[in-house]
């Protein structure tokens, strides 16, 4: 229950009118409007941009030309939330992992010197960003001691997947995706690219059961980003990064410990599943359908069309030398990519809030609104998840005094 209501207001059945397959609402949620008051304009407003392209003027040229699936077709009247997760499924995903291979790899072609003496100076250097306690020898052990332990619990518990995609994806596409997030973290709020999994399983051409029961953190490391971020604020804020690399673990420890007590504390309660406890009954079982379907749906090849992932490859290859080469911003074609994984609606108010916080250091004070603008995300944030908190606490309170299970 939030502190303002966070709703969606629609104007696609305005917009449909006139782009068939197009969408267009604003959320009421505030809290999508604040990341925007930090991250600059250019980068907000290439989200906006990318998110516009795909999901207004993308989606009306997929239903002019009659692109949608026969199983899947468009209708006037749905709901952007249809729209975008349609069209993600069908045709953007593709799109997406194309031109996310491209903003990953063409910086490493066009500056294979800078990545050859990166690598050479992990040879050199004891110390560095964190020390001899973080230095890169001994992250790079750790990484691949890592990666080869998980590939061989994974042939240990699926003897016949194919041992080349193992490698192929735990030591390079995990490594280069962690590239790519982090990189875009560092100049927006990031992302995570979706049906990971499914890629790796549908590279493997592996059509057993038994490798979609492990999960996907065994051969694809993506955590690195938000690490990269958490170590960053650490070192701004002048902590020290051994002390705050044993309480990273001893965090994860304490939260290992603590969620297994309290699922037993409840587990005593009330049995999962149980009417105590309404989503285990309402989604549990819509999940286990999902699960299943995923089986014999990912092989129909909709999930990953090639055409599409080398239409994105195509675009984001041309996009990133004109804005590397000639304009001088090679993150403009990551922001993009980010705003083509975020809900249109989140893109758009990012992007608003960009402009209200450039609205705001005019009539404040430029000086002044940018030492303090952080402040005052935190302290909305904060209030936001107060009041939030506090309304949800006390409708569980008034829910638990009616006793029956309905």
């Amino acid at each position: 229950m939030p502190l303002v209501p966070r709703t969606l207001v629609e104007f696609t059945s305005i917009v449909e009118t006139v782009l068939p397959g197009a969408s267009f609402s604003f959320s009421t949620d505030l809290t999508l409007y604040l990341p925007g008051f930090i991250i600059d304009i250019k980068y907000t407003a290439a989200q906006f941009i990318a998110s516009v392209a795909l999901y207004v003027f993308g989606n009306t040229y997929i239903t002019e030309n009659s692109l949608w699936p026969v199983e899947s077709q468009w209708i006037p009247n749905q709901r952007v939330f249809w729209h975008y997760s349609r069209s993600m499924l069908y045709f953007w995903n593709s799109f997406t992992i194309g031109w996310g291979i491209a903003v990953a790899v063409i910086p490493l072609l066009l500056k294979h010197k800078t990545v050859i003496r990166a690598f050479a100076s992990i040879r050199e250097r004891t110390g560095g960003f964190g020390g001899k306690w973080l230095n890169g020898k001994l992250l790079l052990l750790v990484y691949l001691s890592t990666a080869a332990t998980a590939i061989i619990l994974t042939l240990l518990l699926v003897p016949g997947f194919p041992v080349w995609v193992l490698v192929v994806f735990t030591l390079g596409v995990s490594f280069v995706i962690t590239l790519l997030q982090t990189h875009a973290a560092g100049i927006s709020g990031g992302f995570s690219l979706p049906y990971l999994r499914e890629t790796l399983i549908y590279t493997s051409g592996y059509s057993g059961l038994d490798i979609w029961f492990l999960p996907s953190e065994m051969s694809l490391f993506l955590g690195g980003s938000g690490i990269s971020q958490q170590l960053i604020q650490a070192s701004v804020l002048g902590v020290d990064l051994k002390e705050y690399t044993k309480t990273f673990f001893l965090t994860i420890a304490l939260g290992l410990a603590g969620s297994f007590t309290f699922v037993s504390l409840f587990w005593r309660l009330n049995p999962i599943p149980g009417w105590a406890y309404p989503y285990t009954i309402s989604a549990w079982p819509v999940e286990a359908m999902n699960f299943w379907r995923w089986q014999s749906w990912l092989w129909t090849g909709y999930l990953f069309r090639p055409t599409w992932m080398y239409t994105g490859f195509g675009i984001s290859t041309a996009l990133y030398l004109v804005c590397d080469l000639v304009l001088h911003i090679p993150s403009f074609p990551i922001a993009m990519m980010t705003g083509m994984l975020m809900p249109p609606w989140a893109a758009l108010a990012q992007f608003a809030g960009s402009l209200l916080s450039i609205a705001a250091g005019k009539f404040i004070g430029g000086g002044f609104w940018e030492a303090n603008k952080g402040f005052v995300v935190i302290g909305m944030l904060i209030g936001d998840g107060l009041v939030s908190t506090i309304l949800s606490v006390w409708r569980l309170i008034s829910r638990s005094t009616w006793l029956m299970p309905y």
